[in-house]
């Protein structure tokens, strides 16, 4: 059944997308064949398909099946759906990681014994349970490959960095050898950073989830009950009907719809700033290669240079999937896409011309809010650098004891982590080599991030002095942001949450006012006049 669900999906040009999405997120989350992946895949689908049938029976036991009401129900759908995508995918990904937590204590136990990295792991992976045992293969299989080559690919099917940390934290004892330091072993030491680092971030998920549980549910609860609150009040004022039936009964009823989504997708990029990565829309890419549209997209970014320019550089900051032409691409046809939906359910509930003015709006709000997105991702994004930071540190300090280390290989594993200074740690790897330390003074005058300009420090005073004695204060400066973090990210969610429960509601206080009590208000005022004048 849930292959059988997979594949109709799948071939669907409508579901094509989002089961690419799930598929992509699964296959890194739970490796396995692929018969297993189509079956969690289907499994995933099933869940998310009976709440939209769910969804759909009881919007429309209240009401008529019409054009407008349909684009309500679609606005409806596509909220169950992404909600019910990512949080499920979140819920894949902590459940993972508590038994990875498992797992690397596990090897850290038999580490101790014999000091055999290879031993250890595969004593580990024949002792764990299946899900993080293929995890396990996996990263045994890749660090025997990275015998052969300097650098092996397993960033690029890693589920996080987590599991990358630990990776590099294998390869470094298998190429440089552990290091006894006074405190003892430097790969015990470093695995217990890790392990840190695991708990902090399984207790953050739980706090956004008890801050933020039902929040996004409450954006879109409203337009559930639009109807049957229509269906009271006639009953008490028949003479509402009316109003309900007319041109502003129906725009109100759309106008909520629209609001709502538009309140549940801000309160889940609160809940979820970065979010689970966007995977690229293949309609976008087709189009984008399309050589009349190349000319078009040429043409249309050079009337604004300055503009494209720094939309560009802000794609590239936030590690955006799509590329500017690309981007561009989707921005308009989604702009004209939306604008035309409204225009036409405009013209059905009778707005006449009033219709285009509205398309009119409602592209250009479509069009603007797409760049304002992506500014929020980067401020956030800008909010969690000092969490690089701390990742960087704990690099360093996995690699700084070995013998044979270098700069250059240290910026290397850098590299691999990098998203928020991913240019930056870039920049300097690759001027290293004709510039010299002066490339690090250059970063330093470039970036005014105190925590990544003490990393940079670090690496100028590589010159004159041992890498480990260049960086001897990064353990306490790690220390230091690690407490600082945890405190500061706990006061985030919870504005964070404050933010999201005073939008979530809006849509539901703006409902009961704008569907119930305002209409029964102008009716009341309307008969007490008529009263009036007859008497």
């Amino acid at each position: 059944m849930r292959s059988i669900v997979y594949r109709i999906s799948k071939s669907c040009f409508i579901t094509a997308d989002m089961v690419r999405h799930i598929e992509g997120r699964i296959t890194i989350l739970c490796p396995t064949n692929k018969d297993e992946i189509h079956k969690k895949v289907g499994g995933q689908l099933i869940k998310t398909y009976m709440l939209c049938i769910l969804s759909i029976i009881f919007l429309y036991m209240f009401a008529d099946v019409s054009l407008y009401f349909t684009v309500v129900v679609i606005i409806t759908l596509c909220a169950v759906v992404d909600s019910s995508m990512h949080n499920n995918l979140n819920k894949l990904e902590v459940q993972l990681l508590n038994e990875f937590l498992s797992f690397i204590e596990n090897v850290k136990f038999k580490f101790q014994f014999d000091g055999m990295i290879e031993e250890a792991l595969l004593d580990a992976v024949n002792e764990a349970n299946y899900s993080i045992s293929i995890h396990g293969q996996i990263i045994y299989d890749y660090l025997k490959e990275s015998y052969a080559k300097d650098r092996c690919d397993y960033q690029d099917i890693c589920p996080n960095h987590f599991f990358l940390t630990f990776y590099s934290l294998c390869e470094s004892v298998i190429k440089y050898g552990d290091k006894k330091l006074k405190d003892g072993s430097l790969f015990i030491k470093s695995i217990g950073y890790l392990k840190e680092d695991i708990n902090i971030y399984v207790l953050k998920q739980k706090a956004v989830e008890n801050t933020f549980l039902g929040l996004p549910w409450i954006c879109i609860l409203p337009i559930y009950f639009l109807k049957p609150m229509e269906m009271w009040a006639v009953s008490n004022m028949p003479a509402l009907s009316s109003y309900y039936n007319g041109t502003l009964g129906k725009m109100t009823v759309l106008l909520m719809a629209i609001m709502s989504f538009g309140m549940y997708k801000i309160v889940m990029n609160l809940k979820y700033p970065r979010g689970v990565q966007n995977i690229k829309k293949r309609w976008v890419v087709r189009l984008a290669k399309n050589e009349f549209i190349r000319k078009l997209m040429a043409r249309y970014m050079n009337v604004f240079v300055g503009e494209m320019r720094e939309l560009d550089k802000l794609l590239r900051t936030v590690v955006y999937p799509y590329n500017i032409v690309e981007f561009c691409v989707k921005r308009i046809i989604i702009s004209v896409a939306v604008s035309i939906v409204v225009i036409v359910v405009s013209i059905s509930t009778g707005m006449g011309w009033w219709s285009l003015v509205s398309g009119i709006i409602t592209m250009l709000i479509s069009y603007y809010s797409q760049v304002i997105f992506i500014r929020v991702k980067k401020n956030i994004m800008l909010m969690e650098r000092e969490d690089e930071v701390i990742r960087f540190q704990g690099i360093i300090l996995m690699l700084m004891y070995s013998d044979k280390i270098t700069v250059e290989q240290i910026l290397s594993q850098l590299e691999r982590f990098a998203i928020s200074f991913k240019r930056q740690i870039e920049e300097m790897s690759d001027k290293l080599s004709y510039k010299g330390s002066s490339v690090f003074k250059e970063m330093k005058n470039k970036c005014d991030f105190m925590p990544f300009n003490r990393i940079v420090d670090g690496f100028i005073a590589c010159d004159d002095m041992y890498i480990y004695k260049a960086f001897e204060d990064v353990e306490m400066d790690r220390r230091y942001y690690i407490e600082k973090h945890k405190q500061e990210k706990l006061f985030f969610i919870e504005q964070r949450g404050a933010i999201s429960k005073f939008l979530s509601f809006i849509p539901l206080c703006a409902s009961i006012l704008v569907n119930l009590i305002i209409p029964f208000v102008l009716e009341g005022m309307q008969q007490l006049n008529i009263s009036n004048i007859n008497v």
